[in-house]
């Protein structure tokens, strides 16, 4: 199975995030559960710079981040926020890590582009820009 593929020289995740995902990816591992997004995760942590928030790019997609993607074939542009599966709700306005999009975004930075598998197609975004990190305000990072 391809798993998504990101072109981009660094994956960026927060060291407080790591714990959290470890969790989830056991979790999903231990019940046998089928997901792509996992699969791609597994990957974003083993390649990942792992740092504490504060010392972040801010254009890095972090969870938490309300991000705008274009979408590369219909040329849509989705805003979302990037949220732990227990934070989503029906709104529309959230993307669970476990999406496969929200896991192919995961640490990926504005301009970079994605390529993603759902049922079985491909798909590519590019991040247009993180408009809001949450580590930002939480370290006053301008």
């Amino acid at each position: 199975m391809k798993t998504s593929t990101i072109e981009r020289t660094t994956v960026y995740l927060a060291t407080s995030d790591l714990v959290r995902l470890r969790d989830i990816i056991a979790t999903v591992d231990q019940f046998s559960i089928s997901n792509s997004g996992i699969e791609t995760l597994k990957g974003r942590i083993g390649s990942a710079e792992i740092k504490p928030a504060e010392f972040l790019p801010v254009t890095a997609v972090t969870i938490g981040s309300f991000v705008k993607v274009l979408d590369l074939a219909t040329k849509e542009t989705l805003e979302f926020v990037l949220a732990f599966p227990g934070d989503c709700d029906d709104s529309g306005r959230t993307v669970s890590i476990l999406d496969p999009i929200g896991a192919a975004i995961l640490g990926a930075s504005e301009g970079e582009t994605v390529l993603y598998e759902r049922n079985a197609t491909y798909s590519s975004v590019r991040i247009e820009e993180v408009v809001f990190q949450p580590i930002e305000y939480e370290f006053g990072i301008e």
